[in-house]
């Protein structure tokens, strides 16, 4: 990662440090609390996506950055985990889900990739599916729907 990167994050963290402290809002804030705002703020993305609009999509990836940061700083003040910790819990899966990258396992297209994915999923015992994800796919812009 980039100095820039690593200094830009490090800012963010430290604001939201400051904020926690010093802020009545902020130092009030769940999880269940900032729930409905997330999923807000990733309708606003779908819709800069739509768009085609780099600087809205920039600013609504920064908002999401923000709720990840947040969510995960309420839960290391619970003593849940860390920022640290979903980072390197993703970039495990990551590495996991791609062996035809990070491992000896051949997948030339997509679909190979797909099937790897989907059979890896199996294993992991990981076929839930959410309850908005269902919508989602049902709706090609379902969530439009959750925004009224």
């Amino acid at each position: 990662m980039d100095k820039q990167t690593t200094e830009a994050l490090a800012r963010l963290l430290e604001i939201l440090d400051e904020l926690r402290v010093k802020c009545p809002w902020d130092r009030e804030q769940t999880m269940e609390s900032l729930r409905n705002a997330t999923l807000e703020e990733v309708c606003e993305l779908a819709e800069a996506i739509d768009e085609n609009n780099p600087e809205h999509i920039k600013e609504e990836l920064g908002d999401l950055l923000l709720h990840i940061a947040f969510y995960s700083k309420i839960a290391s003040q619970q003593g849940m985990f860390t920022l640290a910790d979903v980072a390197n819990g993703i970039s495990d899966k990551l590495v996991h889900r791609h062996p035809h990258v990070f491992a000896d396992v051949a997948a030339n297209t997509t679909g190979e990739v797909l099937k790897n994915w989907d059979n890896l999923k199996v294993q992991e015992g990981k076929k839930r599916r959410s309850r908005l994800g269902k919508f989602f796919r049902r709706a090609k812009y379902g969530w439009l729907l959750l925004k009224r």
